[in-house]
């Protein structure tokens, strides 16, 4: 085996490990209609406007933060404020958010 062999196949072991993992998380949330990215080790699931008013949209997140246990947070970024909660699960960096201030005829253009 070469080295990038080796390289290669540890790199998309840890991507199962890493897809495992979201599965494993989403699975105890029950949250569907999000967006998952999964990079290396890191976890991003994003809860989409379209899905939803700020409240449900908060409340996914909030689902997802309790089971990472950890808070759920307001952040102003740019033009918009996001809600979001970052943990781990299984040793894998999770961010879960949402955009919080859409105007709902920007949503409704989005579905």
């Amino acid at each position: 085996m070469t080295p990038t062999t080796t390289a290669a196949q540890a790199s998309a072991l840890t991507a199962a490990a890493s897809l495992l993992a979201t599965a494993a998380l989403m699975d105890a949330v029950g949250a569907q209609r999000v967006s998952v990215t999964v990079a290396d080790i890191d976890i991003d699931i994003q809860v989409p406007a379209r899905t939803g008013t700020e409240a449900a949209r908060a409340a996914v997140v909030a689902a997802y933060a309790h089971a990472l246990s950890t808070p759920v947070q307001r952040r102003a970024g740019g033009p918009h404020t996001w809600i979001e909660a970052h943990g781990t699960i299984a040793g894998h960096p999770v961010h879960v958010w949402t955009i919080a201030d859409v105007e709902p005829a920007t949503r409704q253009a989005m579905a």
